[in-house]
C-alpha cells in the first residue's frame, strides 16, 4: 500500500506544512497513422483467428467422419439441406 501511494503522489514536506504533488503518467499522443496501423493489426488478428477456427472445424469433421464412417452425414443418400430448385424452369406438378 505504501509503494502504491508513493507511486501516485509525491509528498514534499516544507516548514509551513505538507504539499502534495500528483505525478500522473503522460497520455500517449496517437496520430492517425497509429490508429490506421492498429486497425489493420486488429483485422489481421481477427482473420487469423477465423482462419484457425475454420481449419480446426474442417479437421474435426474429417476426424469424426473417419471415426464414425457409417453416419448419416457421410452417406450419399442423406441430403442435409432443403433444396428449393429456384433455377428449375419446369412446371411444378399440381
Amino acid at each position: 500500500m505504501a509503494k502504491l501511494l508513493s507511486l501516485l503522489a509525491w509528498v514534499q514536506t516544507q516548514q509551513d506544512g505538507v504539499t502534495f504533488i500528483n505525478i500522473s503518467p503522460k497520455e500517449p499522443q496517437h496520430n492517425i497513422a497509429w490508429v490506421i496501423l492498429s486497425t489493420f493489426a486488429l483485422i489481421a488478428i481477427a482473420l487469423l483467428v477465423t482462419l484457425g477456427i475454420g481449419i480446426g472445424t474442417g479437421f474435426f469433421r474429417i476426424w469424426i467422419f473417419k471415426l464414425f464412417p457409417g453416419n448419416k452425414l457421410n452417406g450419399p443418400e442423406y441430403e442435409p439441406t432443403t433444396r428449393l430448385h429456384l433455377l428449375d424452369r419446369s412446371k411444378p406438378e399440381t
